[in-house]
């Protein structure tokens, strides 16, 4: 019989155990190139092993039959691999600890379309799931002489459930960025984070509890940046009733929301 796993959205601190994520939020960065560019640094450090050297490739995924059975995990133990998606869309992690994990011990994570990861050397994984028919990724793992790849049978299996499971999101509602610059145009950009601030409490919070929301967009962030730094966090941040419902309900259901 086999068991559900359930979606988490994807963090710095849950994914630790596994590996890095990687995206910009919160990274070093620092102009470069007359200040026309922002380089986001060392957002990630490839590990090639002994007599391994890091390579760059692509690799264009297809979406998995649905729903999506995991019952197989590979792993690289002379190096790490780094997977970043080449479009906006979400997709998904599925990660586990020990040396011989079975169905109860995966994680489920749902990435956001700029949110990559840096698997350590040794980390179960499954290959790549997808949430849109297509989708291709930079990848940067290892190239060299030895065996880098294990794979083995996961036990009794399980089935991602929820949105996950049938490999379509929910219908994706209007995400525009809710930001007003002074001069009365919106910011352009799309929300792509969105952070709940409510009762601390262990495990994750309920969308009823929540007090205030706080929205990151592609373009600028929390546009912090634009005004103060005060000003422009205040912009962002709304109570549960100033953000459209629908938008609330999807963010939830597709773990975009952090808690």
């Amino acid at each position: 019989m086999t068991q559900d796993i359930i979606i988490e959205p994807l963090t710095a601190e849950a994914f630790a155990p596994f590996g890095t994520v990687i995206e910009t939020t919160g990274a070093e960065s620092f102009p470069i190139n007359d200040a026309t560019t922002t380089r986001f640094h060392a957002l990630a450090t490839a590990d090639p092993g002994p007599e391994g050297e890091a390579i760059l490739s692509i690799f264009r995924a297809t979406r998995w039959p649905q729903p999506v059975a995991i019952r197989m995990l590979e792993r690289h133990p002379l190096g790490t691999q780094a997977f970043f998606p080449l479009s906006l869309h979400d997709w998904l992690v599925v990660v586990a600890a020990g040396e011989r994990p079975g169905a109860g011990d995966l994680r489920l994570f749902r990435a956001r379309g700029d949110q990559g990861v840096q698997y350590g050397r040794g980390v179960w994984h499954h290959p790549l799931l997808i949430l849109t028919e297509r989708q291709d990724f930079l990848v940067v793992d290892r190239r060299g002489p030895g065996d880098n790849l294990d794979e083995i049978e996961v036990e009794p299996g399980a089935v991602i459930e929820g949105t996950a499971e049938t490999g379509h999101p929910p219908d994706k509602p209007d995400t525009s960025c809710p930001f007003v610059y002074a001069n009365g145009k919106r910011c352009t950009g799309e929300i792509r984070r969105i952070k709940a601030y409510g009762p601390r409490r262990r495990g994750r919070g309920r969308q009823e509890e929540v007090r205030k929301y706080r929205v990151w967009c592609t373009l600028k962030d929390d546009h912090a940046g634009i005004l103060s730094s005060y000003e422009g966090k205040q912009r962002m941040e709304f109570y549960p009733d100033e953000l459209p419902a629908e938008l609330l309900d999807w963010a939830w259901e597709t773990g975009m929301v952090e808690y």
